[in-house]
């Protein structure tokens, strides 16, 4: 028994101890799998790392406002601000306000992110520290303000509010974030002032750095209404929108979203203290950053090169045979039937191509039989129309030649008779489907001649006849039909003088035959029924048999007008037919 080459085998366990060799499919779900794993795992505790770091952000924010409230407390209790502010008129005003404004600026010093302190009594007058430069009221009174009566309605407590120093004229384009709050007198706990302490937004982006995890986090500090306190880096309010079109409902939630084409982890917390509303987001792409993920990619790329040389050896061996006779199957579209030449074993792959070039001799026997068949058909008809052309015309002599013996016209009758025979003789021309153009002249003469007897004056004719068309071949018997045509159907009902004009040129590639009359002419209707091969007999013969000889349908074109005549003409490509 012959040993089976490694050619020889089946496809199937050629695929088989490769893919086993290779672990393509399972080494590609195992990386697919190992790196979804790793990441949910990685955005799992980058979650709880980023929620630890919003509730580190909570209370870095609440010791920050703590302090700033713990340190209003001290000022409204000073007892020279509280002498001053109470009073309506001072005559030592402007000492006063020295004393009071040197007081602020060792707080605004002492007091972390502080940007400025002032105070405002009831009677117009304003007393304050700033680190860049001391502000006017844009009206008369702080009672006027837009907060106010909420500040007053808090009974001494402080309230937040965003940019409240916006009361005064060319305030600063920074946020700051006001702690405001209303200052009682201490005898009779009435209210005699306000107290405005504008804390910096560097007092809440200082902490970013501290709560950042390693990474570069975007966050944004909102308020209660929505408002920016503070943010640091690309997010913005229409990006939360974006992201959350429903809001954020829950106290505290994350999620993955896309924005600007990259991936975003989005985790957020209410601050429940103050109402505020902490959003944290970090690129996915930076938490496929941690070193395990790099080993995930090498792995991966070693897997593809691995993968790929393995596609290379099985495109070799296996699937360039089947390529080639792919290409020679994609011929067959061009008519081309080409064997495959290729070197092949006992598989698949060769039973194919074997099959494949028994079929492409089958095909080329088949094509040589169902040529030859139509070749047969196709003579067999042109034999039939001719055959039926011949008794067509004989009727209409003999009925012409019928006329003249009745009419006593012996003479005539005998050299009708002798045009007859020559009309046969040439007509016969031994048995030829074709003749020279010249011959088809000449039997087109004798049988014009016998219509005249017959008709005499009434019809007469032209020939116009370029000499170079003459030795050219034609089918016999083309013209004689539109002649006949020509008379019946055109001079015959006008029943008048009438003339038939037949001419020939050659035109391009072909030996145009015309034959026009100027007889009663018809209707569009009627050429169209003549072009669809429903006329008469004599045309549509004429017709069939050049679509037959030549394997065409555009030989042949009508011009006619009702009363003004018709022409036929006749386009004979030349293609080597000179004899």
């Amino acid at each position: 028994m012959r040993k089976l080459a490694y050619s020889d085998w089946k496809i199937s366990i050629k695929l088989s101890i490769m893919y086993m060799c290779f672990l393509v499919f399972p080494l590609s779900i195992s990386l697919t799998i190992y790196a979804y794993i790793s990441n949910q795992i990685t955005i799992e505790k980058q979650v709880s790392l980023i929620t630890q770091s919003l509730n580190s952000l909570e209370t870095n924010i609440d010791n920050v406002i703590t302090n700033v409230s713990n340190n209003s407390r001290i000022i409204i209790a000073n007892n020279e601000i509280q002498q001053v502010i109470k009073e309506k008129s001072n005559t030592e005003l402007v000492a006063n306000q020295n004393r009071v404004s040197t007081a602020l600026v060792e707080m605004v010093h002492s007091i972390p992110y502080v940007q400025s302190i002032y105070v405002f009594d009831h009677y117009g007058h304003r007393y304050g520290s700033d680190k860049h430069s001391l502000k006017s009221l844009k009206f008369t009174s702080i009672e006027e303000a837009s907060w106010y009566e909420r500040a007053k309605d808090e009974k001494g407590y402080y309230i937040i509010e965003i940019n409240a120093d916006d009361i005064f004229l060319n305030g600063e384009a920074e946020n700051t974030i006001s702690l405001i709050r209303i200052i009682n007198s201490t005898v009779t706990m009435k209210p005699i002032g306000t107290l405005m302490i504008n804390i910096s937004e560097e007092a809440f982006k200082s902490n970013y750095d501290e709560i950042s995890s390693g990474y570069s986090p975007n966050i944004l500090l909102l308020n209660e209404n929505q408002k920016v306190i503070a943010t640091e880096g690309d997010i913005s309010k229409e990006i939360i929108n974006e992201v959350f079109p429903k809001g954020l409902k829950d106290e505290k939630g994350s999620r993955i979203v896309s924005v600007n084409d990259s991936r975003y982890l989005f985790s957020y917390k209410v601050l429940s203290k103050y109402g505020w509303m902490a959003i944290m987001s970090i690129p996915i792409k930076e938490l496929e950053r941690e070193p395990y993920q790099v080993a995930i990619v090498v792995i991966i790329i070693m897997s593809g090169i691995f993968v790929m040389v393995s596609c290379l050896i099985m495109s070799h061996t296996i699937t360039k045979p089947i390529e080639r006779l792919v290409h020679s199957m994609k011929q067959m579209e061009t008519g081309k039937f080409v064997k495959v030449d290729i070197k092949t074993g006992g598989d698949e792959v060769g039973e194919l191509k074997n099959h494949y070039n028994d079929m492409v001799d089958e095909i080329e026997k088949l094509i040589k039989r169902i040529y030859a068949e139509q070749q047969f058909k196709r003579t067999a008809e042109l034999r039939m129309l001719q055959e039926q052309v011949k008794p067509h015309f004989l009727y209409n002599t003999i009925d012409a030649m019928r006329f003249l013996a009745y009419s006593g016209r012996n003479d005539e009758l005998c050299e009708a008779l002798e045009a007859f025979g020559n009309y046969y003789r040439t007509s016969l021309s031994k048995g030829s489907e074709i003749i020279s153009l010249e011959e088809e002249i000449n039997i087109v003469k004798d049988y014009l001649y016998l219509q005249k007897m017959r008709y005499g004056e009434t019809i007469q004719f032209t020939f116009e006849i370029e000499a170079c068309v003459l030795p050219y071949t034609v089918p016999k018997l083309i013209l004689q039909p539109l002649v006949e045509n020509a008379i019946y159907h055109g001079i015959k009902p006008k029943q008048q003088l009438g003339h038939i004009a037949i001419r020939s040129r050659l035109e391009e590639n072909y030996i145009l035959l015309e034959v026009e009359d100027d007889g009663v002419g018809m209707a569009g209707e009627k050429i169209a029924t003549i072009m669809n091969n429903k006329a008469s007999f004599g045309l549509r013969g004429t017709f069939e048999r050049l679509n037959i000889f030549f394997e065409r349908r555009d030989l042949y074109r009508i011009e006619s007008e009702e009363d003004r005549g018709t022409k036929i003409m006749l386009y004979i490509p030349i293609g080597g037919s000179r004899e």
